[in-house]
């Protein structure tokens, strides 16, 4: 789990997740998909392959992690689940490669609404005037976020 999460995303970042104290408990959910609690507290989902973090992971635990930020007129429909279309964001990540994951933030406090899938490079994004540029991946209305609220 250490490793592909340094992989996925940075040694540095796996660092701030994970101490030498940390409790990982791995969990297997259906279609062979885990979940990965770091001291009791649901925070990764592994799908295809890729980690996720989870919402009610970042919402306690604040990390940094490649974003978009998107304009008020999106915030309701991307707390739905809805995927992200170019002309509700106001700024991207410049690191951003096609197939990460990262997170979609409201514009005023940085708040974490979903976590997606970037359909393209961050040059590639800011090159768009329309189209769908995130794919919604982890939101607050999917089964997941009810397992990790009420998660024991």
């Amino acid at each position: 789990f250490i490793q592909q999460l340094s992989a996925q995303f940075s040694e540095d970042l796996s660092g701030k997740i994970i101490t030498p104290k940390s409790q990982v408990e791995w969990i297997k959910i259906d279609n062979n998909e885990e979940i990965y609690a770091i001291d009791k507290n649901p925070a990764f989902w592994q799908r295809e392959g890729k980690l996720i973090p989870l919402l009610s992971f970042l919402i306690k635990h604040p990390i940094p992690f490649k974003c978009i930020k998107v304009d008020q007129g999106a915030v309701k429909f991307v707390s739905n689940g809805a995927d992200v279309m170019r002309p509700g964001i106001t700024h991207i990540d410049d690191t951003i490669k096609a197939g990460d994951i990262i997170t979609v933030q409201d514009p005023s406090h940085g708040r974490v609404l979903e976590i997606g899938e970037a359909m393209y490079n961050a040059a590639e994004m800011q090159a768009m005037d329309k189209g769908k540029v995130v794919r919604a991946v982890h939101t607050l209305n999917d089964p997941i976020w009810a397992f990790a609220k009420n998660y024991k």
